[in-house]
């Protein structure tokens, strides 16, 4: 793929995901929304036969159900600011923790150093965990 950033009917593809015999997914961004977005293409000129073409749209409607279905979501990054739903406790701890959580688990995002066996405390959107220097990391 061309390092120049394509632009697609509203998308911005910016990376090649898997190249198969029939169809290429690339990764890209909504431009409108900026959330990550995933675009599947299909070039015409393989689809040659009535079965092939039967294929396809069979392949298209059930990616359509999808859209429909309880138990797949769309997922967004969301931002919670230091405050009173995003705050570590003692004090001279808070302020570091992270205010932008992206879809998935995330590991390594903070690191707090510990002081005279202090337990830590964060509290984000009211649930709490603590951490210690004895404890296990996260």
């Amino acid at each position: 793929m061309p390092q120049e950033k394509i632009h697609l009917h509203g998308y911005e593809i910016t990376a090649t995901v898997l190249r198969g015999p029939y169809s290429t997914l690339y990764r890209g961004m909504a431009q409108d929304t900026q959330q990550p977005i995933f675009i599947r293409n299909w070039p015409t000129a393989q689809i040659t036969s009535e079965r092939k073409r039967q294929r396809l749209q069979d392949e298209v409607d059930k990616l359509k159900l999808l859209n429909e279905h309880p138990h797949i979501l769309d997922t967004y990054t969301v931002t919670i600011p230091q405050g009173s739903m995003n705050q570590i406790f003692p004090g001279q701890y808070n302020g570091g923790q992270p205010t932008v959580f992206n879809p998935g688990r995330q590991y390594h995002v903070f690191r707090v150093t510990f002081y005279n066996g202090d337990i830590v405390m964060w509290m984000l959107n009211n649930k709490t965990r603590t951490a210690s220097q004895n404890g296990p990391g996260c």
